[in-house]
């Protein structure tokens, strides 16, 4: 369908052209990361601008400020002219498999030692808990009727609200849980992630040896720029759904591109599985500028089987939720969702029009603070190249512009609907489109290369600086994970039916509490202030209680550096004495 267009010969008037457009290109990555920085440091001094969010903030001053003038560097490495261009490596398998084993043997053994196989985030812990249910054949859990007076304390934050608390399974879709659920039916679901991840490096091999049949040097640089990508690597050691968003999609533009019948089926039937992996919102951005292109091509039935073939997918996946709900004997109850921090609706637009608040300041802090995340989680020339791909290629490559499009429309609609990603190791809503990010890099490499340019020096100073990078980005994300990693642990030995954790006053404390989708896990983990005093009485009849109080919690507040508490929270204090009150078997 489409390859990118070798340019002319090149000349001295042609290298001067490239070369003025590069710095420009230099310029503009120089000025996005000081402007980046500028907000972040400045936009919270403001007097209309409410408290910034902690934990964006603690990461990006911990994590990304510091390596901003890292990054500053590539803006003054400059390309030279050669006479002779060096020769084309045999060929682009090597870096492949070199590529492939990297996100294998990383996301592999990361799990363990970064992570220290915990799932910390939330969107992580729902991946986990949905491929349980799915392991069991069901798509959703029934629950306990003698945990129902406990079930928001249990952390209902993001389940789907089904009936009066008869079944639970989370709000997201259920591809990539799914997924994970086959893998652990072999017992290798540690290597979900990572095979996305080398799915991503094998489409993206394709796609970029059919742009650039005659240049192995752009697809190794492809291969070198995702193999070398902080961001890439380490989010492939998580249960983040994000890594097979960018596997599926990199596939479908393969499948695209090789424009014939049968991939054009192929693709659709990926889009399929790429609309439910997590949200039906990543991949329909993705794919609409693409799309675009047919029109230009004037290709009318090739489109509007595209566009049939979406809207079937769209109508089946924005079902699925209100088909899980139906399965409730008893009419939804919404009194509970914002105490329980429950998905606040079944149907997608339902939450979707309730996440739309409005533009403010914290939109535009947050959403640079996510930017500059994603620069310093990259490879150091990547955004420049980028840019310079997009500006020297936007004429005479149709390609660049829906790259460039597909890049854009998730960062500006994420800013309005949901600038605040939480954990995440670089911005992982840009995660489904770094290929994106990547290809235009590689067409900025191959324009320079035609116009006789060599980037080989600033080349090798930037890939050493970026695997240099990969093991110090590992280490900050390992020492954000030690604390909640090691209150997990100390929660799962105390010896008692149920721990009642005083999450209030830590930051991010209630994360800790995660229960597995048949309870079976011991013990049960409570949330202090969501546990009401009659449902107390109703679990010291038969369980044994242990407290877990906001002193224990120390290692967060130190992680964010807040006060550490010393006392019990007032909610979880009035616990203690209820259940002393009651003769509880409090487990010390």
């Amino acid at each position: 369908m489409l390859k990118a267009k070798t340019p002319p010969l090149s000349s001295v008037d042609d290298a001067n052209e490239a070369s003025a457009r590069y710095d420009s290109a230099r310029l503009l990555t120089l000025a996005i990361i000081v402007g980046l920085a500028g907000i972040v440091i400045g936009l919270p001094y403001l007097p209309r601008v409410r408290a910034i969010d902690g934990l964006t903030l603690h990461l990006t001053l911990t994590q990304d400020l510091p390596l901003v003038p890292v990054f500053l560097l590539a803006a003054f490495l400059r390309p030279r002219a050669v006479s002779i261009s060096p020769p084309e490596p045999r060929g682009t398998r090597v870096a492949l498999v070199a590529t492939i084993l990297v996100f294998l043997f990383a996301g592999w053994f990361g799990h363990s030692l970064v992570f220290q196989g915990y799932d910390l985030s939330r969107d992580e812990q729902m991946a986990v808990f949905d491929q349980g249910i799915y392991a069991h054949g069901r798509a959703l859990w029934p629950f306990p009727a003698e945990w129902r007076s406990v079930a928001d304390a249990l952390n209902r934050r993001f389940m789907l609200p089904i009936g009066d608390r008869e079944f639970w399974v989370s709000a997201y879709l259920p591809v990539h849980s799914a997924f994970r659920a086959v893998l652990s039916e072999a017992g290798i679901v540690s290597l979900a992630s990572p095979l996305m991840a080398a799915l991503a490096a094998a489409s993206l091999w394709s796609v970029a040896r059919r742009l650039w049949p005659e240049s192995n040097r752009t697809v190794v640089l492809a291969l070198l720029l995702l193999g070398t990508s902080s961001q890439a690597v380490i989010t492939s050691m998580t249960a983040f759904s994000m890594s097979m968003h960018l596997g599926l999609n990199l596939l479908w533009l393969a499948l695209f591109l090789a424009d014939r019948k049968q991939t054009h089926a192929l693709a659709l039937i990926v889009g399929f599985f790429a609309v439910g992996i997590h949200q039906p919102l990543f991949h329909p951005m993705f794919v609409g500028p693409f799309l675009l292109l047919l029109i230009g091509q004037r290709r009318w039935s090739l489109l509007t089987y595209y566009i049939v073939g979406y809207a079937v997918i769209a109508l089946f996946w924005l079902a699925w939720p209100i088909w899980v709900a139906s399965h409730a004997t008893t009419a939804r109850t919404l009194i509970d969702c914002g105490t329980a921090n429950c998905a606040s609706g079944v149907s997608f637009s339902e939450r979707l029009i309730n996440s739309v608040k409005g533009v403010g300041f914290a939109n535009i802090w947050l959403t640079s603070a996510n930017l500059l995340r994603f620069i310093c989680w990259q490879h150091l020339l990547l955004l420049p190249l980028a840019f310079f791909g997009a500006i020297s290629c936007w004429r005479s490559e149709p390609i660049v512009k829906a790259l460039t499009a597909s890049f854009l429309l998730p960062i500006i609609v994420l800013a309005l609907i949901l600038p605040w990603q939480g954990h995440g190791w670089g911005y992982r809503y840009v995660h489904p489109v770094l290929g994106n990010a990547i290809l235009l890099a590689c067409y900025g490499f191959h324009r320079m290369e035609s116009r006789g340019l060599s980037l080989q020096r600033p080349l090798l100073v930037t890939t050493a600086l970026a695997v240099v990078l990969l093991p110090l980005h590992a280490w900050m994300a390992s020492k954000v994970v030690t604390p909640f990693a090691q209150i997990s642990e100390r929660l799962a030995a105390i010896p008692a039916d149920v721990v009642i954790v005083d999450t209030q006053i830590a930051p991010f404390g209630q994360d800790v509490v995660f229960n597995s989708f048949d309870l079976s896990n011991r013990p049960k983990r409570l949330i202090a202030k969501l546990v009401k005093p009659e449902a107390l009485a109703e679990l010291c009849q038969s369980k044994s209680i242990a407290f877990f109080d906001g002193a224990e919690m120390a290692p967060l507040a130190h992680l964010f550096h807040t006060v550490a508490p010393k006392a019990p929270s007032p909610e979880a204090l009035a616990l203690r004495e209820e259940a002393m009150r009651l003769n509880c078997r409090v487990i010390p």
